[in-house]
């Protein structure tokens, strides 16, 4: 009798053990909420960082990393793929590196904490995807050029289709398609809400049986063009550059 009792002792503290050393941690994470975050900076090898400001990423972060399995082992593993700087209203910070992509699976450690947490694949597959979009955002895509047939600078009706415009140049040389297609097709997807008001103008890039209408802001403070989405791309001071070039020049042809 008493070595059984000694034996399901060992076993309930064997339990307790292994319930401390890997499990749902509730001191990890999980303590995060959106709604006190100030910012998250994201970074990557080799790469330059970004800052995220908006309340919707902030949720997506935080629901990516609750709830994920701890173990207080020592992570022993190579450099991680992702870090993340996470700014709380109240001046504090947590960092976090994050082992991502390909084979690793669902790997991130965090400040004041000794071991890891590996995450769902589903909290993965979505937090990659925060990553990649904001550090590394898609492009515009390049004019098919061939197909151009003339594109017509316009005053911006800023999306108003019953406000008259008056044309202020008209572009028809295929090389002034290949600027302007030069120009903007490293412009990178903004993302997040942009507030913006008043285009300075509109492109109208006409085809054989379609055209295509897209609002340029050249300001101090937004270099941008979209699309007939509705998708907002940041331009480069090198592209504003062109493309300024191109309305001067073809305002003094007309």
């Amino acid at each position: 009798m008493r070595k059984c009792l000694i034996i399901m002792m060992a076993l309930i503290l064997i339990a307790l053990f292994g319930c401390e050393s890997r499990g749902i941690d509730d001191k990890g994470p999980g303590q995060i909420e959106a709604r006190n975050i100030a910012s998250i900076t994201l970074t990557e090898k080799d790469s330059e960082s970004v800052t995220l400001t908006e309340t919707s990423s902030f949720e997506r972060f935080v629901q990516a990393t609750t709830g994920a399995e701890y173990d207080e082992s020592k992570l022993d593993i190579a450099a991680p793929d992702y870090g993340a700087t996470v700014e709380m209203k109240d001046g504090t910070n947590h960092q976090y590196s994050f082992w991502i992509v390909g084979d690793n699976t669902g790997l991130f450690t965090k400040s004041g904490q000794n071991g890891y947490y590996r995450m769902a694949d589903a909290s993965k597959k979505d937090l990659l995807d925060l990553f990649k979009v904001n550090l590394n955002p898609p492009t515009m895509s390049e004019l098919q050029v061939d197909g151009i047939q003339q594109i017509t600078i316009m005053e911006s009706n800023n999306g108003n289709a019953e406000l008259q415009t008056k044309a202020l140049a008209v572009l028809v040389d295929k090389n002034e398609f290949h600027a302007f297609s030069d120009a903007i097709k490293h412009a990178k997807l903004a993302t997040g809400n942009i507030i913006a008001i008043g285009a300075d103008y509109d492109f109208i890039v006409e085809f054989a049986s379609s055209q295509q209408r897209l609002s340029y802001w050249n300001g101090k403070h937004l270099k941008m063009i979209s699309d007939n989405d509705d998708k907002n791309y940041f331009l480069s001071d090198d592209a504003v550059k062109q493309i300024d070039l191109l309305i001067r020049e073809a305002e003094q042809a007309n």
